[in-house]
């Protein structure tokens, strides 16, 4: 159980907030990890400098997981530096805009949907071409997807198709590949200035989470040894919603 010694992970959205909170736990727990950022090399390197403080396990780049080419190259580059193929696959890639429903236009959702659901899509897709035995894929969603709020019908609308992104993927790697899907609450993070947290009209009834509750979620929902539990979405949310 928990196993993860010298096991490749990639980890898409890992050089800050609970993307790096994931990739701690894993080199804690003796893994391969690799680390994606979106474009800030500055959040990359001062990711880098703190994992790379806890193991020499630690590798990573800057990519738009958008395009093609850009996800080959990042499993390229795993490859180059571990000499394998990685097993575990975390896509946690978040672009969380708010805007007025009837001020967002064609290019804005579009650009939602790329960074949200293109990404992991991409990115699966490359894993299932060269994951060579058991893996497991955890997809990272949002809470305003089961529970929506204001200014963020475009947001809502891509973190909606993740789960069934999810269900698609765990049926097309039934017996060999698990896909599963993470859904955080409301988590103490930075953000920036236009990615503000989902405003939700009942907040002041619960407790937020830190980044450890939903690095500790995943790294027991991505346990190798477990492959029957598949097509699954697990909530991580202090009792905010319980379906």
């Amino acid at each position: 159980m928990n196993d993860f010694k010298d096991i490749g992970v990639i980890v898409v959205g890992g050089t800050r907030n609970i993307g790096l909170a994931i990739a701690e736990t894993y080199i804690n727990f003796g893994a391969k990890v690799f680390i994606v950022g979106g474009y800030s090399e500055d959040n990359l390197n001062k990711a880098l400098s703190h994992l790379k403080a806890l193991s020499n396990n630690i590798g990573g780049c800057i990519a738009d997981m958008s395009d093609d080419k850009n996800v080959q190259m990042v499993f390229k580059s795993f490859e180059q530096k571990y000499n394998c193929n990685p097993q575990i696959l975390i896509n946690g890639q978040g672009y969380r805009p708010h805007k007025k429903f009837l001020e967002i236009n064609s290019e804005e959702f579009n650009e939602v949907i790329k960074r949200n659901v293109l990404g992991m899509f991409l990115a699966s897709q490359e894993f299932f071409r060269r994951c060579n035995t058991t893996g497991s894929i955890v997809n990272i969603g949002g809470l305003s997807a089961h529970k929506p709020a204001k200014d963020r019908a475009h947001v809502i609308t891509s973190k909606a198709a993740i789960i069934g992104l999810t269900k698609a993927l765990a049926e097309e790697g039934r017996n060999k590949i698990k896909v599963n899907c993470i859904v955080p609450g409301v988590i103490e993070t930075e953000r920036s200035i236009d990615q503000l947290q989902a405003s939700f009209t009942d907040e002041h009834n619960f407790i937020k989470g830190d980044t450890s509750a939903i690095s500790q979620a995943v790294i027991s929902i991505s346990d190798l040894s477990n492959i029957y539990l598949t097509g699954q979405t697990l909530h991580v949310n202090g009792g905010r919603w319980m379906p």
